[in-house]
């Protein structure tokens, strides 16, 4: 079984099924595939599992093994690929930026001339895990993460990507 990396922050939205897709720069896994989840992790001395995501222990001393070695039998999380295509990254949709974790904030509208009209006047904005930033459109929010992820201007360069559409699964 293969395993799939994600941000801490985007790591936390798979696992809560706020985050059901993700754009990789090439084509690694197939429809219907089953992938585990890899997350920092350490084996404790009984001899059990610990992991880091959402553990509570505040102890900075703690040594996590790195996600990337994270073997298959250590995970507990797990997703299964629903959909595979190929676009160019800026052809993201409104919707998908939401389903690739590019979170919504509904703020009240201050200016003078709509607080006349309607004081309950609001309007969305967008943003994303591990930035404070607000951003007027869904796409320009996942620009700003793409980015972060795979480097500054990624979003510009437009790649081809491969949009794997997914669902969170009980351990297979």
């Amino acid at each position: 079984m293969k395993g799939i990396m994600f941000k801490e922050e985007l790591f936390s939205q798979v696992v809560f099924g706020e985050k059901t897709q993700t754009r990789r720069m090439r084509s690694v896994y197939t429809f219907g595939e089953e992938l585990y989840l890899k997350e920092p992790y350490r084996i404790n001395n009984k001899g059990e599992v610990e992991y880091k995501h959402m553990n509570l222990q505040t102890d900075s001393s703690i040594r996590w093994n790195s996600k990337m070695f994270m073997p298959a039998r250590y995970a507990r999380y797990f997703i299964k690929i629903t959909d595979v295509r190929h676009e160019l990254l800026q052809e993201i949709s409104h919707d998908d930026c939401l389903r690739e974790g590019v979170r919504v904030r509904s703020v009240p509208i201050d200016y003078p001339v709509c607080a006349h009209i309607n004081r309950n006047a609001r309007k969305n904005l967008y943003c994303c895990l591990g930035d404070d930033i607000d951003y007027n459109t869904p796409q320009e929010a996942y620009a700003a993460l793409i980015d972060r992820i795979n480097g500054k201007g990624t979003w510009d360069s437009n790649p081809l990507v491969t949009v794997y559409d997914f669902v969170k699964i009980e351990k297979p």
